[in-house]
């Protein structure tokens, strides 16, 4: 059995204790409560009534918890709590390996894939996971799994067959002893028991992405629409819109606030369900919804130029891209957002890429994102002697290479400014 942490994200025992019985939604998801009279763990800001202190035990993670062999709260959903800060634990490969995780590595891979990627042997994974999050990663994996498979038969419609699919489970005897033996209930007695219909149905999924306020919206929102790519990406007072690859197809998303709650709301409509968690963690990664603005004021409000900024505007969150090949091109071609306006130095960019029409929640003519062997064939064409900027076509190229022979990662980074769609 996993031991409680005495320590956890730089909060001792008594601060623990205060965050506990404060129910403060700063601390949603930077720890874990697990009563050991019930064998059940919840979020910090569950609103059942407090146990006696000597049942109470602390752990990093729900799959912490989880692997201690407790279950999760049906009351107050550990699931749908934000998720972990990037900076937990102290280990660089800790971190990345829970980002690899986080993006499927261990759905289709083994633990010894894990491990050949990050250049270390598994034993020595496994000591820095107990050492960090106090789980395996098998653990942390299935934990995901498990905890995404509740979100959707709470928040959706989708058949239980469709949710193991969307989930990561390759069978449905296998969901099932899953839920079994972390809820000890079937999926099907999970579904009867939700107290609310789904907001949406038919063929749109409508996702709750919880966040540890301060949360600045309209800064994230001003920023995103000042750089919204015509055709593509739709910004206005009803939240974000954009189109995305989903497969052979495409699927739109669109992201706003709910509000009087510390969530924001992910609208999918045309997406295959095993594509569901991918879009979910990625829309979570571009509003970068694990970040810990207590941990940030800490950091910052001690430095003379940056203290009074955050003083002024709490909440700002650092706004992500949607996918990190289209950053570059972004980066290496500047195309007019949807303003009109023109970058100088930007001679018929990209002109020869075909526009299609799209269905959307946000209406109007909706394109998306070329993909990278389009790309590398049409800067084939021009360095073949086509019109175009030969001087942005070969970063792009290169960008594209990458992206297609798995050196560039699809998740995880920063925006910049341009576009190339279809």
């Amino acid at each position: 059995m996993v031991s409680a942490m005495r320590e956890i994200s730089g909060l001792d025992v008594l601060a623990l204790d205060r965050a506990r019985t404060s129910r403060d939604p700063r601390f949603d998801g930077r720890f874990f409560i697990a009563v050991t009279s019930t064998g059940i763990y919840c979020r910090p800001i569950c609103p059942v009534r407090s146990p006696k202190r000597i049942h109470i035990r602390y752990y990093p993670t729900a799959a912490a918890a989880a692997e201690a062999g407790y279950r999760p709260c049906l009351r107050c959903r550990p699931e749908a709590a934000p998720g972990s800060p990037a900076w937990l634990g102290t280990s660089a490969i800790v971190r990345r390996a829970l980002r690899l995780i986080d993006d499927g590595c261990l759905d289709d891979g083994s633990v010894e894939d894990l491990s050949a990627r990050l250049g270390i042997g598994m034993r020595h994974l496994d000591r820095l996971f107990m050492e960090h999050v106090g789980a395996s990663p098998i653990a942390v994996a299935q934990t995901r799994r498990l905890h995404f498979a509740k979100r959707l038969l709470d928040e959706t419609d989708l058949p239980i067959t469709e949710t193991a699919l969307a989930a990561g489970f390759g069978s449905i005897r296998r969901f099932n002893d899953a839920f079994r033996g972390a809820y000890e209930l079937t999926p099907q007695q999970l579904r009867r028991r939700r107290r609310s219909a789904p907001a949406v149905s038919g063929e749109e999924v409508a996702l709750r992405m919880a966040f540890r306020p301060p949360y600045d919206w309209e800064h994230m929102r001003g920023f995103l629409a000042s750089r919204a790519l015509a055709g593509v990406e739709r910004v206005d007072d009803c939240g974000y819109a954009r189109t995305v690859a989903c497969g052979a197809g495409h699927a739109v998303v669109r992201v706003s606030p709910l509000a009087g709650e510390n969530t924001l709301e992910l609208r999918v409509r045309g997406a295959a369900p095993g594509a569901l968690f991918s879009l979910s963690s990625t829309a979570r990664r571009m509003f970068d919804l694990a970040a810990d603005p207590g941990r940030i004021v800490s950091a910052l409000e001690h430095d003379p130029l940056l203290a009074p900024m955050v003083r002024t505007h709490p909440g700002l969150r650092i706004p992500g891209a949607w996918d990190p090949f289209e950053c570059a091109v972004r980066a290496h071609a500047p195309v007019p957002f949807s303003g009109g306006a023109r970058p100088r130095g930007s001679r018929r960019p990209w002109s020869d890429v075909r526009a299609h029409r799209r269905s959307s929640c946000a209406g109007g003519r909706r394109q998306r994102w070329s993909r990278p062997e389009r790309l590398c064939r049409r800067c084939d064409r021009r360095a073949h002697g086509a019109a175009g900027n030969r001087n942005l076509d070969r970063p792009v190229r290169g960008a594209a290479g990458a992206r297609g022979t798995g050196r560039v990662s699809r998740r995880g980074s920063r925006p910049s400014t341009g576009r190339v769609f279809e």
